[in-house]
């Protein structure tokens, strides 16, 4: 786990910077080698040229009959992605929660009841390789990437238990056991009230070995962001991230039958304090020291071999996440019984996630009549963390009052199978499910420090948690030509259950506080085409759909028992199975190419997500008929992209995207009364009435040129430099809630060359 300690930001990256930059060394050194070869392409790709492995084979998108959206590598490195705030707001029906680095929570067509659930309904895949949902999923890097895949709606029989309402996957490039290439983009930039200047660097080197049957690819970045929002208390600005790593991957194909494919990844990040501010006054935080690390270690192994009919795939992962953060919750203080003088009061949190997956997989050679997939999964998750109270103006050991380790243990195994029938030529009917069985347990140790601030307390408490779970899917498509797609959808997802446990050990609960809350489930249905005309100059993929959300997990409030011993326990916020919500909407994608020159494309969303059915009222007390919060009802994006000649093989282009956000709110309206009772209690300024989020416009512009290798580009985010509010914590930390704000305008330029 990381240490509780707070390191400089500028010794931050120090650690692994030496990696990533001798990584880049290496790639301009071995490319001098590689200039015969072709270069690696930075050629914008078609929407109808891009392939995605939503259904776990590789297939045209335009071709896959379910709700999938797809970004590009190509796209991400030309609009200088580095994180999912870049570009996820952009695809329809897909939303986020953005609490920092490491803390996003993404929302697919509106199915969350918090912004920062720890167990979201969005499962984030890494290749082939499960590393988490909700909050507590860890991020990937975002360099070197063939393609993000966007899958909407429940994904349990091919992807598992917890993508309840979608799946999220980053696919990187593979070695290419054809041609030795690779490529090293380099961005330096400004942002408005930064500062000084930030910078991104990144690169990537593919040495075939063995003609035909070897080859490598190494690759490293390093991103470093400014701070941007002022802070008096320390005297500073706050709010920007270092980011750095690097990955290596090795493909092996000794015959045309067998393949060997593995992959290791490591990266780190360091937050400077928290990229949120004062309600009141946007961009200004009044908070005492914070931080956030983050690190992801990633191994994964692929065997494949194939034996004609069929193809046996085995994916090995490991992945280990740590966490550590310092947060000021000073006005907590007077919910405390205190040292005098006391005035700080930081709360630590750490976590170290270790998960391990195994998956076998029989896979057909697609056929004339049935294809059909075959496999089963194991994985085991283990979690050591800690959460603590913090006095940093007393000496230590003294300064720790209360520390709360917690361990918590997850095994799951699965099996599933895929069966597509193609009645005709045009017609094909699918039939999948997948059954998971999990097995769950968690210990939590509450220890207090030998202070005279609250007495000794040594309390240890166990729970276990079992789910059995069953997803199905049914699909029919029509391929009515190669330009017309129709396909209606119904499948069942499930997000299994988990422990509750009360934030203070020490307190004696009410004897009724819930150990457990159960898994959710999740009934979808979708009908959706995917059309193609002028020559396939016009495509418009869109789709309807209809879920019923049934047992959903909410926060309920349960009174302590023992104010003397810890004020601040005078309630409690465990989750409880609830009611249920249904949820309609659509997704629609429109690109155009009036021109061989001329790109544009117009995306959006609808979303209507309601609570129909409030559940037993003496736990949540909630208002059935409100709207679930944590996402806009929709969201509308554009783009443009023309092309002109300039000189000898350069040619220029000018972009733009365009995006609109209306207004929404974060939590539901019950929710908020409670954390409005929260902050009276610690005397703290919290509106009555909640703030709402949204309601901004965001334009991204880029103007530059390209050759076959080299390509060059100004940009600018947020060029009208909106101010819109983008989350707001629910849970008081000082005299004012604290918001997150849209990136202030940044200019930059970026090079970028590849061999």
């Amino acid at each position: 786990m990381l240490r509780a300690e707070s390191p400089p930001r500028a010794a931050a990256p120090t650690r692994y910077r030496s990696c990533a930059l001798l990584t880049l060394a290496t790639i301009c050194i071995g490319s001098e080698g590689a200039s015969a070869q072709t270069a690696e392409s930075i050629e914008p790709v078609r929407l109808e040229e891009i392939t995605v492995t939503a259904t776990r084979r590789a297939e045209p998108l335009a071709e896959v009959p379910t709700s999938v959206s797809a970004v590009t590598g190509i796209e991400l490195r030309e609009r200088s992605a580095t994180d999912y705030r870049d570009f996820v707001k952009d695809i329809p029906g897909v939303f986020m929660s953005d609490y920092g680095e490491g803390r996003t929570n993404l929302i697919f067509r509106g199915l969350a009841t918090a912004p920062d659930d720890q167990d979201g309904t969005v499962a984030t895949y890494y290749n082939d390789i499960f590393l988490g949902a909700g909050n507590g999923a860890p991020e990937a890097a975002f360099f070197d990437v063939d393609r993000i895949e966007f899958l909407r709606g429940p994904q349990g029989t091919l992807y598992g238990a917890s993508s309840l309402g979608g799946a999220l996957k980053v696919v990187t490039k593979r070695p290419d056991l054809m041609t030795t290439g690779g490529y090293v983009q380099g961005t330096t930039y400004a942002m408005k009230d930064g500062n000084g200047a930030g910078h991104q660097m990144e690169g990537a080197f593919n040495p075939v070995l063995i003609a035909d049957k070897l080859a490598v690819r190494v690759g490293g970045y390093e991103y470093s962001d400014p701070d941007f929002i002022q802070n008096p208390v320390l005297g500073t600005k706050v709010g920007g991230t270092d980011r750095h790593g690097a990955r290596i991957s090795a493909l092996y194909q000794p015959t045309e039958r067998l393949s060997l494919l593995g992959e290791v990844q490591r990266s780190d990040s360091y937050t400077n304090g928290s990229p949120e501010s004062d309600l009141a006054t946007p961009f200004v935080s009044g908070r005492q020291k914070e931080f956030n690390n983050q690190r992801l270690d990633l191994a994964t192994g692929t065997v494949a071999y194939d034996f004609g009919p069929a193809t046996l795939t085995s994916i090995t992962g490991f992945s280990e996440s740590a966490a550590l953060a310092w947060q000021d919750v000073s006005q907590q203080l007077n919910l405390l019984r205190k040292p005098a003088g006391t005035t700080i009061f930081i709360g630590q949190s750490s976590r170290d996630v270790q998960r391990t997956s195994q998956e076998l997989r029989l896979q057909s050679t697609l056929g004339k009549r049935f294809d059909w997939t075959v496999g089963l999964y194991y994985e085991s998750l283990h979690t050591r963390g800690a959460s603590a109270r913090l006095f940093p103006q007393i000496a230590p050991p003294g300064n720790v009052v209360a520390s709360v380790p917690s361990f918590p243990k997850r095994e799951q195994s699965a099996g599933f199978a895929d069966l597509s029938w193609h009645i005709t030529d045009k017609l094909t009917a699918s039939a999948g499910a997948r059954y998971s069985r999990i097995r769950g347990s968690q210990i939590d140790t509450g220890v207090t420090s030998d202070t005279a601030v609250i007495p000794d307390a040594n309390v240890s408490t166990s729970l276990k948690i079992k789910d059995n779970l069953v997803s199905p899917r049914l699909n029919l498509s029509y391929q009515r030509t190669a330009d017309e797609l129709y396909y209606v959808e119904a499948s069942k997802g499930y997000r299994p259950g988990d422990l509750n446990f009360p934030s203070s050990g020490d307190c004696l609960i009410d004897p009724n506080f819930p150990q457990d809350f159960k898994s959710d489930s999740l009934r979808n249905y979708d009908f959706g085409t995917k059309l193609f005309f002028l020559n396939r100059r016009l495509s418009i993929f869109a789709d309807v759909f209809y879920d019923d959300w049934r047992n959903m997990p909410m926060f309920a409030t349960y009174t302590e028992k023992r104010p003397d011993l810890y004020p601040e326990c005078f309630l409690e916020t465990p989750e409880v199975n609830l009611g249920k919500a249904r949820s309609y909407g659509g997704d629609l994608e429109v690109r155009a190419y009036p021109q061989e020159s001329l790109s544009m494309g117009l995306r959006g969303g609808y979303t209507n997500t309601k609570l129909v059915d409030a559940g037993d009222p003496t736990l949540g007390n909630f208002t059935a008929g409100q709207n679930l919060a944590t996402a806009p009802k929709y969201t509308l994006s554009a783009d443009l992209t023309k092309e002109f000649p300039l000189f000898g093989r350069f040619r220029g282009f000018v972009s733009g995207n365009y995006l609109y956000v209306p207004h929404y709110t974060n939590y539901l309206s019950d929710d908020w009364a409670f954390f409005v009772l929260f902050a009276n209690q610690a005397k703290a300024f919290w509106p009555v009435v909640q703030p709402r989020l949204g309601g901004y416009s965001q334009v991204d512009a880029r103007f530059g040129m390209r050759s076959g290798q080299w390509s060059g580009y100004i940009y600018a985010k947020n060029l009208f430099d909106s101010k819109g509010l983008t989350n707001i914590r629910g849970a008081p930390a000082q005299d004012v809630p604290q918001v997150g704000t849209q990136r202030p305008r940044t200019v930059g330029l970026t090079l970028a060359w590849n061999f």
